[in-house]
This record gives structure tokens, sequence and C-alpha cells, in this order.
């Protein structure tokens, strides 16, 4: 592969990425995956408790 195609690839795989608004829909599952760690903390510490005893 030559510098170019591979300039040209990456040149294309931004302008993809921008134009397809995939900044906004990263932004989304992060901000909610940031949200449900909460409730499987919450989950694993319950199974653990459960299976270790009190």
């Amino acid at each position: 592969m030559s510098l170019n195609s591979i300039i040209n690839f990456l040149y294309e795989a931004v302008t993809d990425f921008l134009s397809k608004n995939c900044v906004s829909m990263a932004a989304a599952i992060s901000f909610y995956a940031l949200f449900s760690l909460f409730p499987l903390g919450l989950a694993v510490v319950s199974v653990m408790a459960f299976i270790i005893g009190p």
C-alpha cells in the first residue's frame, strides 16, 4: 500500500464518520453506558452477597 492510498482511506473514513453524525451517536452511547454501570454494580454486589453469604 502506498502512502497516498492510506491517506485517502483515512480521509474517507473521517468524512464518512462526520457526515453520518457519529459524534453525537458516540456521545449518546457513552452517556447511557455510564448510567448503566450503577445498576450493573448493584447486581454484581447482590449476586456476590448471595454467593458468599452474610
